[in-house]
């Protein structure tokens, strides 16, 4: 997928029962563009992952994410969805 000249590829998830599940993405930008910057993943995660519950119990929630660095140009994205006890 292509999202405003970042790659996104899936990984893969991990399934953690009944609290949810963790997405895993690598992201890369073309060299020859700027350096890969934090606005850029977090309007992706902000456009296809964020979901809030408002507190509805068994409801799903996506809030937070990690982002692990490999160069000036990639990473792994992890996002973290999961369901409101």
């Amino acid at each position: 997928m292509i999202f405003n000249k970042l790659t996104i590829t899936k990984i893969g998830d991990i399934h953690l029962g009944i609290d949810g599940k963790d997405y895993y993405y690598n992201i890369t930008k073309n060299p020859s563009e700027d350096f890969l910057q934090y606005s850029e993943y977090q309007e992706y995660f902000m456009a296809h992952h964020y979901e809030e519950t408002y507190q509805e119990a068994g409801g799903y929630f996506c809030k937070n994410y990690k982002f692990l660095r490999i160069n000036e140009y990639a990473g792994v994205l992890i996002v973290h969805g999961r369901y409101d006890i």
